[in-house]
């Protein structure tokens, strides 16, 4: 794997942990205050169908190699649904709720999937673990940096719900937009090595 794409995947998995550590717990309480125990436990239920049924559809390489395919659409799916989702949710956290239920079931855990695939066939055995544990460790960082300043806006009492959704939303985008250019060098690798 060059260098460049390494440090591409590393700087995005860290701008997005920094970026859903310090607007998440904002996010949440804004919504769970506003969403019925019906509907939260609805869209818990559904998660667990939802990525159960996913998972089983891409536990085979065929199909897999079917969504490699359509990776493309996919995460354009997710960028244009989740900011959809959003809009529509500030003025009803049961769409919002729903609404992610599905693209995290769905979208998110074939994304996942399909990058882990082409990963897995780029490294392999220490070198695979050893960039795992990288990406981990840079994730877990952002993440505590990230959670660091949300307690510190916390602490200032900020209310900043549409600045923290609009912010998840431009994360996502320069994260697939990353991702994808991940997916198509190590596509690209894949196939010269």
């Amino acid at each position: 794997m060059k260098i460049t794409t390494k440090y591409l995947m590393l700087s995005s998995e860290a701008m997005m942990s920094f970026i859903f550590a310090l607007t998440s717990p904002f996010v949440q309480l804004h919504f769970i205050k506003l969403v019925s125990p019906t509907i939260y436990t609805i869209s818990t239920l559904l998660t667990t169908i939802f990525c159960a049924i996913t998972q089983t559809i891409l536990k085979d390489q065929k199909r897999r190699i079917i969504f490699k395919k359509y990776l493309a659409l996919v995460m354009i799916t997710d960028v244009i649904v989740m900011i959809i989702v959003n809009y529509f949710g500030l003025n009803d956290a049961n769409i919002r709720f729903l609404g992610i239920t599905v693209l995290n079931s769905f979208a998110v855990v074939i994304w996942i999937t399909i990058m882990s695939d082409i990963l897995n066939n780029a490294l392999s055995k220490d070198k695979l673990t050893d960039f795992q544990v990288l990406r981990q460790s840079i994730g877990s960082w952002a993440t505590a940096c990230g959670g660091g300043l949300a307690v510190l806006l916390s602490y200032l009492q900020v209310e900043w719900i549409i600045g923290a959704i609009i912010l998840q939303c431009v994360g996502n985008l320069v994260f697939a937009i990353c991702d994808y250019n991940v997916f198509k060098q190590l596509q690209i690798n894949n196939i010269i090595h």
